[in-house]
């Protein structure tokens, strides 16, 4: 269990420097996640064997840690933090013998206060899990529209964050 010891003190000390500068203060629906991930991550690292239930509980929490970390304006520190929890969360799918639908996508989840989404990209277009629906375009924001039924407003504010994400991401292009 030493990778999840790693792993929650990398996690620890990312979300920490995120929040150390004074600038930031994310609500609860930041807060929640990724506080239970950080717990869980504490907790498995002291024990020596995780059953099943423990995986699966650890990865969920992971995913949406990570996820709630990419809803936040792009920093090197948050973006550690995402990294760190998606992470754990490959393997767990790993341990679990979860195998990812559709290998020649990077998907990125994004768990906004009003949508739980997933983003690749393929090529020049955009592919987009939510709503039980996967659509892809060229255009991003043409696919959160065909997804979802928001103002014209929040698609700007969800393109702008994932595209943000996209570029900031060291895997991105």
């Amino acid at each position: 269990m030493s990778l999840l010891k790693h792993a929650a003190g990398e996690s620890e000390a990312a979300v920490s420097r995120y929040l150390a500068d004074g600038t930031r203060s994310p609500g609860p629906h930041f807060t929640r996640p990724v506080t239970l991930a950080l717990a869980l991550l504490g907790e498995y690292a002291e024990r020596a064997v995780l059953g099943e239930d423990d995986l699966a509980l650890l990865r969920a929490a992971c995913s949406d840690a990570a996820a709630v970390c990419r809803v936040q304006p792009p920093s090197p520190a948050i973006l550690e933090a995402a990294e760190r929890f998606a992470e754990v969360e490959a393997v767990c799918n790993r341990a679990l013998g979860v195998h990812a639908s559709s290998a020649e996508c990077n998907w990125r989840r994004f768990l906004f206060p009003d949508c739980d989404l997933e983003v690749a990209r393929v090529g020049s277009r955009w592919r987009v899990r939510g709503g039980g629906r996967e659509v892809e375009e060229k255009l991003l924001d043409a696919v959160l529209d065909e997804l979802f039924e928001f103002s014209n407003s929040r698609y700007a504010e969800l393109t702008v964050q994932i595209l943000s994400w996209h570029s900031a991401e060291p895997a991105a292009s």
